[in-house]
């Protein structure tokens, strides 16, 4: 009997988060006025703006995807395998454009490369030129930014199979006379293809998702993406049949998705017997000899663009009188940050909504996680191994098809319960999206745990919820921990699902943000904007300081 409630509790969470939304989806994407059809995909197929929508999508994704695996294969390569000055600088400070939310970053560049940008006034100003030579907006802005946030991902999963790889190859070339470049070409490159290519579908995934970035640097000039039109289908409620159309496009969203993710597994599989030792035993790094000073320069001139100049546009933007002065002393003030949080009430209340999401979504997945992982592994209650699978798949699937899938879910009340129009259906949003972070952290801390330790407990008369209390959870502490802060922090400044979702009185840092830049309240913007930023790296610093490390969003 308690087997029968336990399961039919955790199939009712799963229904309620994960499959009734999507099947709601699905449901309105082949059906119209309460009838089968493939009327709303023949319809996306035939309006070609849908069509100039998928190939922006697919353009951007496979530029950005480019220049990242450029851009995050020759950093890591750089700070991982050679003897380049500042090594422990670089490998945390080339993460900080993935730390800023992504939103907050085109807002950084609108500012420095705008029309009336930073870099045009410059350029204006030594030439003489008067029309701006650079323009942000459009796609080539969007590919920009979005290469700038997704490099980091690339780093990362780089310089992790770097450091299993066996370095005794590129030892035996150079010990050959094979010179650096050669090795790199010819050994490290080819070994590390499966990994390429599982960090390639990495940023193509993500980029194709994207919200924040196409939306301010793109619907401004006209170019829409795939997650941009879902936003004005679901804005449009003069369209016939909106959110039919909109379901149909986030279908195919999801299969591009689904697709990419079945080829990275395929890397993933092949991977295992690319990387022999697992983790190398050690090796000595490259001598970059005349290169070497050469290199460090290249490296700490890319971070000062990439890093700190969009940073110092929202800065001067943020202290500056009025948008156009020049900075001099005389047009510095302090006062729009003071206007920010004394003479806009939307703001403490965007602060107020997203601080209860972040530390409600964080506590609510990590207790589900600690529940699952427990079920999972501890018991024999069918249809638990499905669990890991639906709780996985809405992190594959773009923000804005998610916020969709839930406004189908609950736009009516659902046994006299009407969420639609409240912070709740945000807040179950976030749930979905977030949850295969703790999943994650959790389910590796509980894998080094020896089963022995449960079973002595229960041996011991001692009852599953003792069991979990004093035996399970002070042992995964530390998963329990990570997976909090990784939902935390994104979920502080999350945009995509709440832009969708969000109703008056209801708004969170995200949408505030993306508000007043569309009203054009640019200085209050900046200084919101640095705000959010500050926040955001003070608490990764923070996270990482305390756990020793251990613990990071990156």
């Amino acid at each position: 009997m308690k087997k029968l409630i336990a399961g039919s509790i955790i199939a009712a969470v799963l229904v309620i988060l994960f499959i009734y939304p999507f099947s709601k989806l699905f449901i309105m994407s082949l059906t119209r006025n309460g009838h089968i059809t493939l009327k709303n995909f023949h319809d996306v197929i035939g309006d070609p703006h849908n069509i100039a929508a998928l190939f922006h999508t697919l353009f951007i994704a496979v530029s950005v995807t480019a220049i990242s695996l450029i851009t995050g294969i020759l950093l890591s390569w750089l700070i991982t395998r050679t003897d380049i000055y500042l090594r422990d600088f670089f490998k945390t400070a080339l993460l900080v454009p993935y730390l800023i939310p992504p939103f907050i970053s085109a807002f950084a560049w609108m500012q420095l490369l705008g029309p009336v940008g930073y870099v045009n006034k410059v350029i204006s100003a030594i030439s003489g030129i008067e029309k701006p030579v650079l323009d942000i907006y459009g796609p080539q802005g969007i590919i920009l930014v979005s290469a700038i946030y997704t490099y980091p991902l690339v780093y990362i999963s780089i310089t992790n199979a770097f450091q299993k790889m066996d370095p005794s190859f590129e030892e035996a070339a150079r010990v050959s006379g094979a010179g650096i470049f050669k090795v790199f070409k010819d050994i490290t490159l080819p070994v590390m293809l499966p990994a390429i290519g599982g960090a390639s579908i990495i940023v193509f995934v993500t980029s194709i998702s994207m919200f924040g970035i196409p939306a301010l640097l793109g619907i401004p000039k006209g170019y829409l993406v795939l997650t941009t039109k879902i936003f004005m289908f679901v804005g449009s409620y003069g369209t016939k049949y909106n959110f039919n159309i909109a379901s149909a496009i986030s279908i195919i969203l999801i299969s591009i998705g689904v697709i990419s993710l079945y080829i990275q597994n395929l890397f993933i599989r092949r991977e295992r017997f690319i990387v022999i030792t697992g983790k190398a035993t050690g090796f000595s790094l490259i001598e970059l000899k005349g290169f070497r000073i050469f290199a460090t320069v290249v490296v700490f001139i890319f971070f000062l663009i990439i890093v700190v100049s969009p940073i110092a546009a929202i800065i001067i933007t943020a202290i500056t009188k009025a948008l156009g002065l020049p900075l001099k002393m005389k047009n510095i003030t302090l006062n729009n940050f003071g206007y920010v949080l004394t003479k806009l009430p939307i703001v403490w209340r965007a602060i107020r909504n997203s601080l209860f999401l972040s530390i409600s979504v964080s506590s609510i997945t990590a207790l589900m996680a600690i529940l699952f992982n427990y079920i999972e592994r501890y018991t024999d209650l069918r249809g638990r191994k499905l669990i890991d699978y639906i709780v996985s798949a809405p992190y594959a699937i773009p923000g804005t098809v998610i916020g969709l899938s839930m406004i189908l879910a609950w736009i009516k009340p659902v046994f006299g319960l009407s969420i639609y129009n409240t912070i709740w259906i945000i807040m179950i949003a976030y749930i979905a999206r977030f949850m295969i972070f703790p999943m994650r952290t959790v389910k590796a801390s509980i894998k080094q745990i020896d089963s022995s330790l449960i079973d002595a407990g229960r041996i011991s008369g001692a009852s599953q919820k003792r069991v979990l209390k004093d035996i399970l959870f002070p042992l995964i502490k530390p998963g329990v921990w990570a997976g909090w802060f990784l939902v935390f922090i994104p979920a502080l400044t999350e945009l995509t699902l709440s832009i969708l979702l969000y109703s008056a009185g209801k708004e969170t840092i995200g949408v505030t943000v993306y508000n007043m830049t569309q009203e054009g309240l640019i200085l209050e913007t900046a200084a919101l904007a640095f705000i959010i930023i500050f926040t955001v790296l003070a608490l990764n610093l923070a996270v990482k300081k305390i756990s020793r490390g251990r613990i990071s969003v990156v």
